[in-house]
């Protein structure tokens, strides 16, 4: 049976999810206490046990500087013994019809490995979404390369994710969304810098910096490399960015990351318009 999710569930959910991810409790009541809405998650129950499920985040879908009611489709999973049944099939379709219902325009997701891309597309989704992974070494920076900063309030990071990305065709999240994934990220060991034209979320080790998401404009990519390296003492930085024109420096490559299901027919008719389209923030 499918079923809007109860606070009742909340248990059963922490067991499924640790079952498919392997997050700590710790980790997935984190994202129960700042995400979950029982009406905006869908289970699939059977003897009284929930066999699989999905949360639906609310956001929204710009394009060409028009913004459309979407949802982000997020930890679809079904537990191992219940598997090869169809039933995320029919859990992505009850997705679809929700969204439907409640005049919801797009739902987006990330699929968790590229051979996933195929699964997804049989129920209509369009891989429309795309990254650009540049890599720049320490060797590539020059020595007086510096960025100067001046530091933003939190408050103020929709209006700065806004202002890097305003040009591109993307999923747009709010205030709460960018909290949580800052939150999300510093849970995991990783950092984040905020200043006034822009803001940054990366992990760093010994040898380099992952930058999951970089909210500045292309011109400060280079200063922003500079930083990292000197502040960590690593030797490349890794960006995933939008699919901005090539950096002058680096090794770039682009790769698929994310897709889109248009719920109505305007709506498929509008994904033709979309190009390279930007998700960024995937909570995870």
């Amino acid at each position: 049976m499918i079923r809007f999710a109860t606070n009742n569930d909340i248990s059963s959910i922490i067991s499924l999810w640790q079952e498919a991810f392997g997050d700590s409790a710790e980790e997935i009541k984190f994202f129960l206490d700042k995400k979950f809405k029982p009406e905006n998650t869908l289970v699939y129950e059977e003897c009284g046990e929930i066999a699989s499920m999905l949360f639906l985040l609310e956001g929204e879908m710009c394009i060409s500087g028009k913004d459309y009611p979407s949802y982000y489709l997020y930890a679809a999973c079904t537990s191992q013994k219940y598997r090869g049944r169809g039933i995320m099939s029919a859990l992505l379709k009850a997705a679809e019809k929700t969204a439907s219902n409640r005049n919801i325009r797009y739902i987006c997701l990330l699929p968790a490995e590229d051979s996933l891309y195929d699964y997804y597309a049989r129920f209509g989704y369009r891989a429309v979404f795309s990254k650009r992974i540049l890599t720049i070494s320490v060797d590539e920076i020059a020595e007086n390369t510096e960025f100067d900063f001046d530091t933003a309030t939190v408050s103020d990071l929709e209006e700065l994710r806004e202002s890097a990305f305003k040009d591109i065709d993307r999923f747009k999240w709010n205030n709460n969304d960018i909290n949580f994934a800052f939150e999300h990220t510093e849970m995991y060991g990783g950092h984040r810098f905020v200043a006034c034209n822009g803001y940054s979320l990366y992990s760093a080790n010994e040898h380099k910096a992952h930058v999951k998401e970089c909210a500045f404009t292309y011109k400060n990519l280079i200063k922003i490399a500079a930083f990292l390296i000197k502040k960590h003492g690593v030797n490349e930085v890794v960006f995933s960015l939008p699919f901005y024109p090539e950096c002058p420096i680096g090794k770039t490559e682009i790769k698929n990351s994310g897709m889109l299901l248009p719920i109505d027919y305007e709506a498929e008719n509008l994904i033709h318009n979309i190009k390279n389209a930007y998700l960024g923030l995937t909570l995870d």
